[in-house]
Order: C-alpha cells, then structure tokens, then sequence
C-alpha cells in the first residue's frame, strides 16, 4: 500500500508489544480507557453502564489477562 503512494525512500517498522493483568476486570478496565470514546460513540447514553457490566464480566470469565498491540510504522518522501 505504501508503495502505490510513490513516496520515495519508504521506512517500515512493526512493533508488537504486550499488556498483561492480574485480571480480566483489569484488562477491560485498560482496554475501556483508551478506547472507550471509539467504542461507544454510537451506543445509546442509557446502554453504555450495561455494556460496560456485561463486557467486563466477560473478560473476567474468559480469563482474558493481555492486551497484544501490533502497530506497522511506515513512512517517506514526496519525490
């Protein structure tokens, strides 16, 4: 994808780091608050509490203890 730019000189990295929690709570207390805004802009104001409740209980269920983050840096020049 970035090469069909036609930027010159094209730098790419990947980094991949972990979060890892004592507890599933934990891990959506984390996920909650940076993603929070993106993920709850179209919910209903009187549905957000009881997403915020069911989705929690999940991950403490599943036993969910990591966030894995994966992001590709790339960038270049204009010819």
């Amino acid at each position: 994808m970035m090469k069909q730019t036609g930027l010159d000189g094209l730098r790419i990295f990947r980094v991949i780091w972990r979060n890892d929690f004592p507890t599933g709570g934990e891990v959506y207390d984390f996920f909650a608050a940076v993603t929070s805004a993106w993920w709850y802009a179209n919910f209903p104001p009187e549905k957000i509490t009881e997403d915020m409740e069911k989705t929690r209980k999940y991950f403490d269920t599943k036993g969910i203890r990591r966030i894995t983050d994966d992001v590709v840096f790339a960038y270049g020049t204009k010819p």
